[in-house]
């Protein structure tokens, strides 16, 4: 999944020579919408993904999209302002973000670990096609309303509490 931000959000347990995250200029003033290329590691031809998204987006990192049935050792993901600003190679104006991570089985991903703008929250295992997902589609609606008489005290909503399962959280 895409997300806006830089790479200071990222959270993974894989070691410094194994990941490394660069923000550029591009990426400190521009919103919205934005061009993702996620390549094999030091060859550009193999392409796992490309494409525009915005924030909230799913991408779809596979083998599949670059002819192949597995994906390599390492990888790198570029991000930048537009597929204009890719395809003039323009790192000035248009590179946001670099990433480079491991994606060999020797080295985990685990859902929700977030590598500079992308986060995992999904995984197919490839030798039986079985998904795995961390996160369950739900939507809320919360209508809060004070319907306080002139002079009264307002009322302040500090935090909700949510049940399922029998398990409670705030």
């Amino acid at each position: 999944r895409y997300l806006d931000g830089d790479c200071s959000q990222s959270f993974t347990i894989q070691e410094a020579d194994k990941f490394d995250c660069s923000d550029y200029e591009a990426g400190l003033t521009h919103v919205g919408q934005v061009y993702v290329r996620i390549t094999q590691r030091g060859n550009d031809a193999v392409v796992y993904f490309e494409g525009e998204v915005r924030s909230g987006d799913d991408l779809n990192m596979t083998a599949a999209n670059a002819g192949l049935n597995e994906i390599g050792q390492n990888s790198t993901m570029t991000v930048w302002t537009n597929e204009a600003g890719y395809l003039a190679n323009d790192t000035a104006d248009s590179l946001i973000q670099e990433v480079n991570f491991q994606t060999a089985c020797a080295q985990n991903l685990f859902l929700k670990d977030k590598y500079g703008n992308v986060q995992v929250t999904e995984f197919e295992y490839a030798d039986t096609g079985e998904v795995f997902t961390c996160f369950v589609p739900i939507e809320l609606t919360l209508n809060v309303a004070n319907n306080a008489n002139a002079g009264s005290t307002p009322i302040e909503l500090n935090a909700l509490t949510s049940r399922f399962d029998d398990v409670t959280t705030d």
